[in-house]
């Protein structure tokens, strides 16, 4: 335990010290704001192209790994959403929200500075994140945007324009060429590597800097009466999730890294992406940012103990 606890803790005190910059005034929330783009444009797809391009490509062999996570994520997002209908009289957008949050996993500002540190669990890791970004960022976005109670369907139009903006996403993109380079046994020019390589470098603790300004300066309302929502939420995102995921792994004869990388990805807390979307529709975002504050905090547990587990 000792041991994981050690890689952890860097981890989650560079976000405490950007959620200290955040409180203190030293950092602004439009400042963070800069910071989480230049992640999001530049530090985290220069990270995660080169890692595609000089790794092992997918393959077939890889489905039924791909599978259990899907199989997992999207029972989690429906048994949410239902859970939220009738057990908390949530509309339809709020339950949408409720689930996303639920399912959605903070895995590139978070899990990818830990991830890429540990030999073998980075290619599966990568490609969770890609059937992440395809998969349930539109189902989240689809529901959020869905017709309000009375009316009848979810938006497949909005599903849609999620997937166009998932096709334009620059880490889904970095991720797709890196593949298609790796497939394709495309050479990467040294000063070419050497350049992602530096860019990317900066990606981990510029994130995590940025989660901790983002999680300060993030709107906060009474935690005791969301407290049944919140726990719900914590409970399917935290132990549910990567509990399934873990066994899912072991039904399918998944290797050690595979399974530690999707436990660990799947043990990651809720995304500030779905604060993003909830609070561009104004929809859930106070309890949504209640529950990325509780998750993160119990987050530093959940990721220990999975290093503890597979990471020995």
């Amino acid at each position: 335990m000792l041991p994981a606890l050690a890689q952890a803790l860097p981890v989650f005190a560079i976000i405490a010290l950007g959620f200290f910059a955040g409180r203190a005034n030293l950092i602004a929330g439009d400042q963070a704001q800069a910071l989480n783009r230049f992640v999001f444009l530049f530090a985290m797809p220069a990270a995660l192209f080169i890692f595609a391009a000089t790794n092992p490509p997918p393959g077939l062999a890889d489905l039924p790994f791909t599978g259990v996570y899907l199989g997992v994520a999207v029972g989690i997002f429906f048994v949410s959403l239902i859970m939220a209908r009738t057990l908390f009289s949530l509309s339809l957008r709020e339950a949408g929200a409720h689930a996303f949050g639920s399912t959605l996993g903070n895995a590139v500002f978070l899990g990818l500075p830990i991830v890429l540190t540990i030999e073998g669990w980075g290619a599966p890791y990568l490609l969770l994140m890609l059937c992440e970004g395809i998969v349930i960022i539109a189902l989240g976005a689809a529901f959020i945007t869905a017709p309000e109670d009375g009316q009848t369907g979810v938006s497949l139009k909005a599903g849609a324009d999620a997937l166009r903006r998932v096709a334009r996403n620059p880490i889904v993109l970095a991720m797709i060429l890196g593949f298609l380079v790796a497939m394709l046994r495309l050479p990467v020019p040294e000063p070419a590597e050497n350049f992602f390589r530096l860019l990317g470098r900066a990606a981990g603790p510029a994130a995590l800097f940025a989660l901790g300004v983002s999680l300060a300066v993030a709107p906060r309302g009474p935690v005791a009466e969301r407290a049944g929502r919140l726990t719900a939420i914590t409970l399917m995102k935290l132990i549910a999730m990567p509990g399934l995921t873990w066994l899912g792994m072991i039904l399918i004869g998944a290797t050690p890294e595979q399974t530690g990388a999707a436990v660990l990805f799947t043990s990651m807390p809720t995304a500030v992406a779905v604060f993003v979307q909830t609070a561009h529709e104004r929809v859930y975002q106070n309890t949504i940012a209640a529950a990325i504050t509780v998750t993160t905090l119990l987050s530093l547990l959940s990721v220990t103990l999975v290093l503890a587990l597979f990471n020995a």
